[in-house]
């Protein structure tokens, strides 16, 4: 059996959320003749768990429309890494799979571009893999995050996706065995490798795939519009429900559209794993650009005393030249030649003594967007982050006293 493309769904303990996630999978659009295998992996507990029976009872007696359903109910508790990872095989059997955990919604939409993406980067070598979801924030600093639109569908990140992933058989194939050989290595002390991905910890199977994708220097193609989106609710990883990482999703309602990419060699929007805009030195025609405008490149150790450094911060060397934060995503003020005060390109070779000024205001406002609340809002998010911060604090107290 050799289906062209399968959607795989990896549940465990999370009832609504699976009925959500099936429910957008029932919607999608796809032609008459078509028929989709729809294969739901579902983890068992490692106790009697009333609550993960519930979710394999659901599977069962959910009816999917548009194909096959199986259901594989595991022998054994995996945890989410060797799950996802089993999952993986299963391109040995559909050849390329659509991966989504239980707290994804999905575009009707998913479907078709899911086969235009990887009919079209078919034979890019430099491809890992392509993901569904489109970032909106930086995930090292939970800072907003604006792709570049080149007027394409798509943009590229050295950054593999958890949240709506497309394998095809041979990129995983690729992976896996790289991972084989590496799973036991340590890359703690590797600059390339943002510091949050390295705190993820050895139970993330997505941890390795992002080190894979950063030492084999490939890139993941995410859409400029989400054709999936995440609840990031409360699981085995996330203590509590959250909304942050909710992105824009495509509702197109036409039966049929072509998709808009582009070359990898040819994209001005290829972002490192740092999410910096890797293309910054050819915009600039200047090769010795170290783009740090998170400024986690030198937090990181990344940032030496040679070549130029484009940044956000004060810090004391020469300028040699600058722009202003007005346009969005912050490459336009660089692409239009926007001068201002608040992105620096410093010469790493010569000392300068600059002056700090309440930049980090501006910065703040120019990400959030801030100028546009009033008195009232901003008391309103000041006092939401203030019980955020406490709310973290008591259950870290708590896990301290009682171990959980």
């Amino acid at each position: 059996m050799d289906n062209k493309l399968a959607i795989v769904v990896i549940a465990f303990n999370r009832l609504k959320s699976l009925e959500r996630l099936l429910k957008s999978l029932n919607k999608l659009k796809i032609d008459s003749n078509e028929k989709i295998t729809l294969y739901i992996s579902i983890d068992r507990a490692t106790k009697d768990d009333k609550e993960n029976q519930k979710v394999v009872e659901y599977a069962k007696k959910f009816e999917w429309t548009l194909g096959e359903k199986i259901i594989n109910y595991r022998d054994k508790n995996m945890g989410l890494k060797k799950h996802i990872l089993e999952c993986g095989k299963l391109t040995e059997i559909y050849q390329n799979i659509i991966v989504l955990e239980d707290d994804i919604i999905v575009s009707p939409l998913m479907y078709e571009y899911a086969k235009q993406v990887i009919r079209f980067y078919k034979n890019e070598d430099r491809i890992a893999g392509f993901g569904l979801y489109s970032f909106q924030r930086n995930p090292a600093n939970n800072l907003p995050f604006y792709p570049l639109n080149n007027g394409t569908d798509i943009y590229f990140m050295q950054y593999a996706c958890s949240w709506g992933q497309i394998w095809t058989r041979d990129r995983w194939e690729e992976f896996y065995n790289w991972y084989l050989e590496n799973k036991n290595k340590d890359f703690s002390s590797d600059p390339r490798i943002p510091t949050n991905v390295k705190k993820w910890g050895e139970k993330s199977w997505l941890k390795y795939h992002v080190i894979y994708t950063i030492l084999k220097d490939k890139y993941f193609v995410y859409p400029q519009i989400g054709f999936t989106s995440n609840f990031t609710e409360k699981g085995t990883h996330n203590k509590q429900n959250s909304i942050a990482y909710q992105c824009n999703v495509c509702t197109n309602n036409y039966d049929r559209i072509e998709f808009r990419f582009l070359k990898l060699e040819e994209a001005n929007n290829k972002y490192d794993a740092f999410f910096e805009n890797a293309q910054i030195n050819k915009i600039l025609k200047d090769e010795k650009i170290i783009v740090d405008f998170y400024g986690e490149k030198n937090n990181n150790g990344l940032v030496g005393g040679k070549g130029h450094l484009l940044t956000t911060k004060v810090l004391n060397y020469e300028v040699i030249d600058n722009y202003s934060l007005q346009m969005y995503p912050y490459e336009l003020n660089i692409i239009n030649n926007i001068k201002g005060n608040d992105i620096f390109i410093y010469n790493l070779e010569k000392k300068s003594k600059n002056k700090p000024k309440s930049q980090n205001e501006y910065l703040l406002q120019y990400l959030y967007r801030l100028d546009l609340l009033s008195k009232k809002d901003m008391l309103y998010i000041m006092k939401y982050f203030f019980c955020n911060i406490k709310g973290r604090v008591v259950r870290k107290i708590k896990r301290i006293i009682y171990g959980k």
